[in-house]
């Protein structure tokens, strides 16, 4: 017995000898070790690493090539972390090759348009400056791809608010080294985090073209990040109305009814927006802000059924969760032929 246990042990020996061997022999084959492809470069605060499509090409003195997936347990990774606001270099590395990758990363939160500035072919940029206090768009970065869209609108100089939390055309992702807001159907704010001598700049950049191909334009904005404001609201009780034609609106009383199409589930055949209207009162960034009614608000994402309806007066209830307080209140709506509203 005890030969037949020491026999397993010689065994097991060489054959850790001779992996150990193939392994020094491999490596002392190896002529380079190239990263291709793209890892992601950017990076919000509690991200995981996402090496995006790159890959380490691997030739040998022979001449032979073998691509590694940088998720084998051959590579090796560190320096990398997501936990605070940083510029990084990682470390990638494959047996005794170690390639050094740049990374950013940012907060989430506010960031507000703090300059813009536009050059063409036949004038310089003129840039135009902005506060925190007199902004004119500023988004909001969750955790969870959602964004939150400010954009300067037309109620007593507040701000519109179009929320991803309720609307899935708003929401953001990152790809290489750019963060793309989506900001509603087919519009986007790609920006970039540059970090020089110390300092972090948060840039978007479009560029306008002519009939041939040639730059007639660009358009760079900058973005600069703001603390998370206080949380003393105050609500309006009742809803505000935009783009309202007269023969679309009926009051009764101290109540405005809005006219809906029969078999409209939505206010899109209202002909006009419904807000509610949220406070911050002392604070001055984003003080005053409406927020723009969707289905996903009313009646708990119901929407408003309309069919089978005509000359009935409805009430739908409208509830908004957000910046840490719940506000309910009431449309009250009528149901009209299809032919009543213009």
């Amino acid at each position: 017995m005890k030969k037949i246990v020491l026999a397993i042990l010689i065994v097991a020996v060489l054959c850790g000898v001779g992996y150990l061997g193939y392994i020094i022999y491999q490596s002392s084959n190896i002529k380079s070790v190239e990263l291709v492809g793209n890892v992601q470069s950017l990076y919000l605060v509690g991200d995981e690493i996402n090496y995006g499509d790159a890959e380490l090409k691997v030739t040998y003195k022979s001449g032979n090539i073998k691509m590694v997936k940088l998720n084998d347990k051959s590579v090796k990774v560190s320096m990398f972390s997501t936990s605070e606001r940083k510029h990084g270099k990682m470390n990638i590395i494959y047996k005794d090759y170690t390639m050094k990758v740049d990374y950013d990363v940012m907060n989430t939160g506010y960031y507000y348009l703090s300059e813009i500035s536009t050059v063409t072919t036949s004038a310089p940029a003129q840039p135009v400056s902005y506060t925190h206090s007199n902004t004119i768009k500023a988004i909001y970065l969750d955790t969870n791809g959602v964004a939150m869209y400010f954009i300067k609108g037309d109620f007593n100089n507040g701000y519109t608010l179009f929320d991803g939390h309720y609307d899935s055309n708003y929401n953001y992702k990152i790809s290489g080294n750019t963060l793309t807001v989506n900001i509603g159907k087919d519009k986007k704010i790609e920006i970039k985090a540059i970090y020089e001598n110390e300092n972090w700049t948060y840039q978007s950049e479009s560029i306008i073209t002519n009939d041939n191909g040639l730059q007639s334009s660009k358009t760079t904005q900058k973005f600069t990040p703001y603390a998370t404001r206080s949380i003393r609201v105050k609500t309006d009780e009742s809803l505000n109305y935009s783009k309202v034609l007269p023969q679309n609106l009926e009051v009764e009383g101290s109540n405005s009814v809005v006219k809906i199409k029969v078999g409209s589930k939505d206010l899109s055949s209202a002909g006009c927006d419904v807000y509610i209207f949220i406070s911050f009162g002392e604070e001055d960034f984003l003080s005053n802000v409406y927020v723009k009614i969707n289905n996903a608000m009313i009646n708990g994402g119901k929407g408003i059924d309309t069919q089978n309806y005509v000359n009935y007066t409805g009430r739908a209830a409208i509830r908004y969760d957000g910046f840490g307080i719940s506000v309910t209140q009431d449309l009250l709506y009528k149901v009209v032929s299809s032919g009543t509203i213009l």
